[in-house]
């Protein structure tokens, strides 16, 4: 009589709990890898994952709520929705990725049948996609790998509880008596170590196959592809054409990176550089913007590489291997920072670059939602910019005279083009009372240069001012730049280079306002510029007479006129980073330069290595056995003494000694020990299994000489099965092991019939 062998199964009702729980899992973790988005739904998510982490704590809840709350939910959403899509135009990656929040919410929080489970994965993935072409954060990585399993889990329930009789039906009071530590119990009970580490295995290999097939597919960039992922509207940072007092101080105070930039090798870092963005040329409505007649010089290359115009006189040489690599955070601005004159502008793949000629200006057509990156060639810090002083047949800039700006007309003064914008300040008594008092006692009844003007114009600044995001501007009719001019309060940077663009303008020197970032640190671990959003800035660029446009910063704490002698004697100011912010920071920029920015060019590059080292190992291996090959054919040609006889009888003993090892010593037991208590199986301890194993083998040996037909009425299926219940004994589970009393008093029975 065979013993039946107790096995601890998961019953449908536990598997579809299971089910439940990897559901409520795969969602959480997507809805981490869109927590990185810059989406303004913070608090949606925030009651998506707190709703759905609940539910699966007390799973119970959802049956508790009417049925009529689910009926009313669908036309709910749907409006939701469509009006969210409507109010957030043109912008359709926040409202997507919010639709898809909203229906993983709701999959999250209701039963679901097979095609609810198929929907809810596909929306998930759906949020880790966008979330991984958004941000290309170092996160990604991980939660990538946490994915997976979880998806490839919640798959192999679905299959499991469809194979049963009752397919996807729900199980009436499931959640009546449910209890969560007693499920964990329960399914840490049936799991199976054995199979658990081939799944192990199995994802290492597709881990391992994925990297494979990353390294050698062709680069490919979805965000590129795709114009629709591509960010409408505002940049996060401020830096559009146009801007309000105060638009750049609001991020002032945000830490986080906005730039990371990589210097060619060998090259000096400049210590106080200005990342040149955008040109404010015109003053309209009490803020500066950049003059539509100076954005009709924009030109659109579609193309990987742009390339600059070669500049009388420059030292430009082809194929230069002198880059510098950019990592702009995605939603930070459509314009392109740069430091200086440059050969060559280079995108990964094919992308829209529109570049102004006039104003030295480079940007994309829309914002980046996600990382850009681009690489510069031969680019040369300056404090000064190369202009063209006669614009459309317009007199020459030196000979232009100031314009003043009716502040009575709200419309756009149409008649005034760049570069005449450039001399227009803002009419009326009580703006120019204030603008021309403060130039008398700036140049004293003097007529001063640009260059002398602007010393004496930014010591003055300063001297009546100080610093502070904070300000408090006089109430007056003057307009608001103007007035903050009037007073002794402090003011940020886009005060003080408002107020100095305008009295310069007033004396008959064209100026315009420039905005970027100013400055930044130096990575102490992998040798990069960080530039923060505290470093956005605005400073000036005021017209020299002869041709250039040199650069002005009077914000207190910045460089006077940053001339080449200001510019070589910070040379020495390095600031660098080593706290514990650069390091981690520093893992994100090997994420982007060995993983998101690996481009073709390093792919080729890649493959080149692993051929030359390829083929120098073969080559290697092939010396080295064609050395050991010539040296044992000369031994053996040699005529043969005392110590040839010696050698021969010494390999003959290791021989032998391996051989006696590996048959009769069994060095290799304490590996099969090992690792069989590894998949929970104590060999060596367990007396019941040594029994098991001696019967086992007695067992064989009688099967070997002879296998018994008949024994004394037991048939020959019962001497099979109890030597399958010995090999369970000796081999399987502890959870699953029959009795073994019996079993070994059935076998010895056996065994003594037979002698």
């Amino acid at each position: 009589m065979s013993v039946a062998i107790p096995r601890v199964r998961l019953s449908f009702e536990e598997l579809y709990q299971l089910k439940w729980m990897t559901g409520g899992l795969l969602s959480l973790v997507s809805l981490w890898t869109i927590a990185y988005l810059e989406l303004n739904s913070g608090l949606l998510l925030a009651v998506a994952a707190i709703s759905i982490f609940v539910t699966m704590i007390f799973p119970g809840l959802p049956g508790k709520i009417p049925a009529i709350f689910w009926n009313l939910a669908t036309p709910a959403l749907i409006v939701a929705i469509i009006l969210d899509f409507f109010f957030a135009r043109p912008d359709i990656i926040p409202p997507l990725v919010r639709m898809v929040l909203l229906l993983v919410m709701v999959r999250s929080l209701q039963y679901r049948r097979k095609r609810e489970d198929m929907q809810l994965i596909l929306l998930c993935l759906f949020m880790v996609v966008i979330s991984g072409v958004l941000t290309l954060s170092l996160t990604f990585a991980l939660q990538i790998l946490l994915f997976t399993p979880c998806a490839m889990g919640l798959l192999f329930v679905i299959n499991l509880t469809e194979s049963n009789d009752r397919g996807s039906q729900v199980p009436p009071g499931l959640w009546d008596e449910f209890n969560l530590g007693h499920f964990l119990k329960r399914t840490v009970l049936v799991l199976d170590m054995r199979l658990l580490g081939f799944a192990a295995v199995l994802f290492l290999g597709v881990v391992v196959v994925s990297s494979l097939i990353f390294l050698f597919i062709p680069r490919f960039r979805l965000d590129q592809a795709i114009p629709f992922l591509n960010l409408k509207g505002k940049a996060r940072s401020g830096f559009t054409d146009s801007i309000n007092f105060g638009d750049v101080a609001e991020i002032i105070e945000d830490d986080s990176v906005a730039l990371r930039v990589d210097l060619p090798e060998g090259r000096e870092a400049p210590v106080n550089p200005y990342w040149r963005m955008i040109v404010l040329d015109e003053y309209f409505n009490r803020s500066f913007r950049m003059s539509f007649s100076a954005k009709r010089e924009n030109r659109i290359y579609s193309d990987q590489q742009f390339i600059m115009k070669s500049p009388p006189g420059s030292q430009w040489v082809e194929n230069s291997t002198d880059k510098w690599t950019f990592y702009l955070e995605g939603g930070i601005s459509k314009f392109l920072p740069i430091v200086g004159p440059f050969q060559s502008l280079r995108f990964q793949s094919r992308k829209d670059v529109e570049f102004n000629e006039l104003l030295k200006l480079a940007g994309t057509t829309s914002i980046s939602s996600g990382v850009l990156f681009y690489q510069i060639s031969q680019m040369e810090p300056a404090d000064s910019i190369a202009a063209n002083p006669i614009f459309r047949g317009a007199k020459p800039l030196a000979e232009m005279e100031t314009v003043f700006l009716d502040p009575a007309k709200s419309k756009e003064p149409k008649k005034i083009t760049y570069p005449q914008t450039t001399l227009a300040v803002p009419g009326g008594m009580a703006n120019l009372e204030i603008l021309t008092a403060a130039i008398g006692r700036i140049t004293g009844g003097e007529t001063l240069g640009p260059r002398e003007f602007s010393i004496r114009a930014v010591d003055y600044l300063r001297s009546q001012h100080g610093y502070s995001l904070n300000v408090a501007i006089p109430p007056g009719e003057a307009d608001e730049v103007v007035r903050w001019l009037d007073s002794t309060q402090p003011g940020h940077c886009e005060l003080f280079a408002g107020s100095f663009t305008l009295l310069a303008r007033l004396a008959g020197i064209p100026t315009r306002v420039v905005t970027g970032f100013q400055g930044g640190t130096w990575s102490g671990f992998e040798n990069y510029y960080m530039i923060r959003n505290r470093d956005a800035h605005a400073w000036c660029e005021v017209y020299d007479g002869e041709g250039k446009w040199f650069r002005v910063d009077p914000t207190p704490g910045a460089g006077r006129l940053s001339d080449n002698e200001n510019f070589a004697a910070l040379q020495n100011k390095l600031t660098i980073d080593t706290s514990w912010g650069a390091y981690f920071d520093s893992l994100r920029i090997l994420w982007y330069r060995r993983i998101v920015n690996f481009d073709k060019d390093q792919q080729e590059e890649l493959a080149s290595k692993f051929k030359i080292a390829g083929a120098e190992t073969m080559s290697t291996l092939k010396l080295l056995i064609n050395d050991r090959m010539d040296a044992l054919k000369n031994w053996f040609v040699q005529p043969w003494g005392g110590s040839h006889w010696v050698r021969v009888g010494y390999l003959i003993l290791v021989f032998a000694a391996c051989y006696l090892l590996l048959r009769y010593i069994g060095w290799w037991l304490p590996i099969i020990y090992r690792e069989a208590k590894f998949f929970g199986l104590d060999l060596k301890s367990d007396p019941i299994r040594k029994k098991a194993g001696k019967l086992v083998v007695r067992f064989r040996a009688r099967n070997n000489e002879n296998k018994p037909h008949e024994i004394e009425g037991h048939p020959p299926e019962h001497w099979d099965q109890i030597y399958d219940q010995l090999l369970i004994l000796r081999f399987g589970a502890t959870h699953q092991r029959p009795p073994h009393r019996p079993i070994f008093r059935q076998a010895q029975k056996l065994l003594k019939t037979l002698k």
